[in-house]
């Protein structure tokens, strides 16, 4: 089986949305300062919280005192779906000066406490005072700085985090902004205060770029082929360009119909090589991240391949890439679009 070569990850497109991202970055004193954007899957969410701190680094790299959460918080992780972790997440990757040293020592207390399990009472006073200290640390952050938080996959941000949403987020004003990816808008979020943007398919000119800017030239009538067989969807209308640079003919491919035209796609991933077939099938089949020490496990790999490995699946359109920050390890996802899909196609499920 042949390795194959795939399309690289390319943005286009979504010209409404970093116009508005834009606008928002340079109105710090906006009462809409929350920008809540709702899609199904596979319409692009993660891939535009990542452009949006793409455009908050560049202002950085111009001398703009701005400063962002490179990769967002990502509620898939269940120790993100507690304020707490939400906290720790923001302090990891904000922290320039120690801003946060009193509320990571009083985490570590608060986390003593669990430990030892001390009365319920006293682990909500040491989890209040945990919060207050960050945000004594926050002040001090963003004080005559702009500060951009990208929270993903809201949709699992549950009960739990209503203190954190309606409680503590205002607090983080008036310097900074939030922009919130998921299935769902978060209906816990100050009144008043949030826009909220609904991510479409890609139309037929966007498809016609994307194509042009991974040097695919087609006609308009296979274009609105693709669009229509897609419904625009950017995870699907990647995985045509698959399709193509894995050497099959876009004929074959358009001559399906749906369902059939998602599986025929699918059905590459089982001419990959080892053990790149395998690991795909296993994030297909068990639902959560893989790193390392799981692919060691799952695949008897050393960790050395493992680590390997875990680069390798990033290249890919429909693999939801997570590098190292802190002491999570580097992790892979499957898309969801593409778990589903490779479950119907491949399991039968």
């Amino acid at each position: 089986m042949s390795s194959l070569e795939l399309s690289p990850k390319i943005f286009v497109g979504r010209d409404e949305e970093l116009a508005l991202f834009k606008r928002m970055l340079d109105s710090p004193n906006d009462p809409k300062w929350i920008l809540s954007l709702v899609g199904a899957g596979g319409q692009g969410k993660t891939q535009l919280l990542n452009k949006f701190a793409e455009i908050a680094q560049a202002r950085c790299a111009e001398g703009q005192d701005v400063l962002v959460t490179t990769k967002p918080i990502d509620f898939y992780w269940t120790a993100r779906q507690r304020e707490l972790g939400v906290l720790d997440s923001l302090a990891t990757q904000l922290e320039s000066k120690e801003e946060f040293s009193a509320f990571r020592a009083q985490l570590r207390e608060y986390r003593d406490l669990l430990i030892e399990e001390k009365d319920p009472e006293q682990l909500r006073y040491s989890a209040l005072e945990a919060c207050a200290l960050f945000l004594d640390g926050y002040r001090k952050l963003s004080e005559g700085r702009r500060v951009v938080l990208l929270f993903d996959t809201a949709e699992l941000a549950g009960n739990a985090l209503d203190h954190f949403w309606q409680q503590v987020l205002p607090e983080l004003r008036p310097n900074t902004l939030v922009i919130i990816a998921g299935r769902q808008a978060v209906s816990a979020l100050p009144k008043g205060q949030a826009i909220q943007l609904e991510l479409k398919g890609f139309s037929p000119e966007e498809i016609a770029t994307y194509f042009e800017k991974q040097g695919i030239d087609t006609s308009n009538d296979i274009i609105s082929q693709i669009a229509e067989l897609s419904e625009g969807r950017p995870i699907l209308v990647a995985l045509v360009v698959d399709w193509v640079r894995d050497g099959h003919p876009l004929s074959e491919l358009l001559a399906y119909a749906q369902p059939e035209f998602e599986s025929a796609m699918v059905e590459r991933v089982q001419q990959l090589r080892f053990p790149e077939d395998q690991a795909i099938l296993a994030m297909a089949h068990l639902y959560r991240r893989f790193n390392e020490k799981i692919l060691t496990q799952v695949l008897d790999l050393s960790m050395e391949d493992a680590t390997h490995l875990i680069s390798s699946l990033s290249r890919f359109t429909f693999v939801k890439y997570r590098p190292a920050i802190g002491e999570d390890p580097g992790s892979c996802l499957l898309h969801d679009e593409m778990r589903n899909l490779v479950n119907m196609s491949v399991f039968g499920l």
